[in-house]
């Protein structure tokens, strides 16, 4: 058989394969799982001799294509959606005869190996479906090599281990429940010799192959029922997580509550803030008093949150004014200077109405309130970035009196504080067409915790976790998010988290250590800033200094807000700690100070609101200091 017609016949072989495999692909809807099976086929084995035996008398040099046997056991492995490993040991028959130039000589090749091939399956290459790609190397351990010559039975001295390159394609074909029939065509391509013997030297097999193996699945590979792709809506979670001291996230497996003796220090931002062109506060941000109303508001009633102590400022301000009767303030009204700029008047609009709302709300004489009306703040946001235009968009309180404006400090001899106090849910959202609202709930037993409402598919929800806003008890945290869309489909999902909590009893009880906790959230730093004002030096020196006891653990946590990039706010974030640190140090040595550059990893303020961002431009001191056994 010249190489001619042996080409020919190998073309229409592939070509037949390919028609067949084309075929099937046309109606196929499955794909090749996690499985085992058996695998046989033909070899159609084209010897290439190139040798010589008995002293240059008996040449072999005709190629010849003969036909083999092959047979064993395979596994396959779904690495991705893309890629599947693929597995096969067994039996691959590479015998076949020789022609000689000589008349009446023929060698008849003997050629028995125990195969291994790993590969893979490069799924999903092909626009016809379940058609796939194969790629890997063949090894051949021989068991059976010799060869006749004349009838005369030898040895094939110095038979080689086989090695040799694999490439094919083939089709995954599902006949049943977790059965799936196979076909395969594949070349190799010798990288080795049959012998490495002198005499034999030259003489290769490469192979044509089909195939065709059995697989079944080693797990349950029906699909769920489809769904309907015109109308559908999934709700769910993609994670529930906290975050520990520097930022770094892990998966939410349980809440720890501990009672302790607690107090925390809460910054008053001294900027009430504005909406574009607008001479009034927005009253998301900013929570107003009706006029005449004066007893409504009672500080003592204030919850240990700074946002919402910061929505309060105008009243905190009115009510300090008041018990300070000779206390006088100073109202800078500013405007962004870029959308505003053409508005002469807005910044002294601005600055006239607070000064309006102390004076109708809380009696305020006129005269104790001075306002000025500027561009930009002296102390301006960035100007180039959106967050930062919005911010100077703004009135700046100030006084010569600091009772006015120094922070407002929270005690209680029992407060229990969460740990993790940073919860972020994730949900995960797929529907057909918009969502026109969600609404995330949380709960402890019967009492619901927080609400969390949006439109629009959420990207995240962090929970901050209050002292005292967890149930004294070991009940778990129930959470669960629906969604509406807007052709009308609505769906809830939900979950729980543990809750352990040590009580002053338990820990008593059980001899767990026990401890006081200060914290002391600072509004240290301007925008892009790590210098330490001397307002907030005076509130160190006043409260955080004389809280470190000798066996105290100083924790120093550093923030930034979302604006600009991640890098460098975590440098930023440390510098600030590091500043905070060499401040302290200067006044109190401390046996153990930590620190813990976060930056804008961590939210811990909502900066969708412009004092959530100017909150976040801080750092935190926890105090730590254990109790001594009495």
């Amino acid at each position: 058989m010249n190489l001619k017609i042996k080409m020919n016949k190998i073309r229409l072989l592939v070509s037949f394969f390919l028609l067949v495999a084309f075929s099937l692909g046309l109606s196929a809807q499955t794909e090749l799982p996690m499985s085992l099976g058996a695998y046989a086929g033909l070899n159609f084995n084209m010897h290439t001799p190139q040798f010589t035996l008995d002293k240059n008398t008996r040449v072999f040099d005709q190629n010849k294509t003969t036909v083999g046997a092959n047979l064993g056991a395979i596994g396959n492995y779904p690495i991705n959606d893309n890629f599947i490993f693929t597995g096969r040991i067994g039996y691959n028959g590479l015998g076949g005869t020789l022609d000689s130039k000589m008349a009446d000589t023929t060698l008849e090749g003997n050629l028995h190996y125990i195969e291994i091939m790993p590969a893979i399956i490069f799924s999903k290459l092909i626009p016809v479906k379940n058609l796939y790609l194969l790629g890997g190397l063949e090894f051949g351990i021989p068991v059976s090599n010799n060869y006749t010559i004349n009838r005369i039975n030898k040895e094939l001295p110095d038979n080689s281990f086989r090695m040799a390159l694999a490439a094919g394609f083939g089709y995954s074909a599902k006949i049943g429940k977790g059965a799936y029939l196979i076909p395969e065509l594949s070349f190799r391509l010798p990288l080795t010799d049959v012998s490495s013997n002198s005499q034999f030297k030259s003489w290769n097999v490469p192979q044509l192959r089909i195939g065709i193996s059995l697989c079944f699945s080693l797990k349950d590979d029906e699909k769920p029922v489809e769904r309907d792709d015109k109308n559908f809506l999934d709700v769910g979670f993609a994670e529930v997580k906290y975050y520990d001291d520097d930022g770094i996230s892990y998966p939410l497996k349980k809440i720890k509550t501990e009672d302790i003796q607690y107090t925390e220090l809460f910054p008053l931002v001294p900027y009430v803030f504005f909406e574009e062109s607008k001479s009034q506060p927005n009253g998301k941000f900013q929570i107003l008093q009706q006029e005449g109303k004066t007893g409504e508001f009672d500080m003592a009633q204030l919850a240990p949150d700074a946002i919402a102590i910061n929505s309060r400022t105008l009243d905190i301000i009115g009510t300090r004014m008041n018990l300070q009767a000779n206390s006088e303030m100073t109202i800078t009204g500013t405007n962004d200077n870029k959308i505003e700029k053409t508005d002469a008047e807005l910044a002294g609009k601005r600055a006239e109405f607070t000064k309006n709302y102390l004076i109708s709300t809380y009696k305020i004489k006129p005269d104790r309130i001075k306002t000025i009306a500027t561009g930009l703040p002296a102390k301006p946001s960035a100007v180039t970035i959106p967050d930062g235009i919005k911010e100077n968009r703004r009135i700046e309180l100030s006084s010569v009196d600091k009772r006015l404006l120094e922070p407002i400090l929270i005690e209680k001899e029992r407060q229990s504080i969460a740990t993790p106090n940073l919860i972020e849910f994730v949900p995960k959202i797929d529907c057909s067409d918009s969502i026109t609202s969600w609404h995330l709930e949380i709960y402890q037993g019967s009492k619901k915790i927080r609400d969390f409402f949006g439109t629009g598919k959420p990207a995240s929800v962090k929970f901050n976790v209050l002292p005292d806003e967890l149930s004294a008890g070991n009940i778990p945290l129930d959470y669960s998010i629906k969604a509406t869309s807007i052709n009308g489909l609505s769906k809830s999902t939900g979950g729980s988290v543990p809750v352990e909590h040590f009580s002053f009893t338990r820990k008593k009880t059980e001899d767990l250590p026990d401890k006081t906790i200060s914290k002391f959230s600072l509004i240290l730093f301007d925008f892009d800033k790590a210098d330490i004002s001397q307002p907030d030096k005076e509130t160190i020196d006043k409260y955080i200094i004389s809280a470190i006891k000798y066996n105290s653990i100083v924790h120093i946590y550093g923030y930034t807000d979302r604006s600009g990039d991640e890098g460098y706010n975590k440098k930023l974030a440390e510098r600030r700690c590091l500043a905070v640190k060499e401040y302290i140090y200067s006044k109190i040595k401390p046996q153990q100070f930590e620190l813990h550059g976060v930056g804008e990893s961590e939210m811990i303020f909502d900066n969708e609101n412009p004092v959530g961002r100017q909150l976040s431009r801080t750092v935190q001191v926890f105090i730590i200091t254990p109790k001594e056994l009495k």
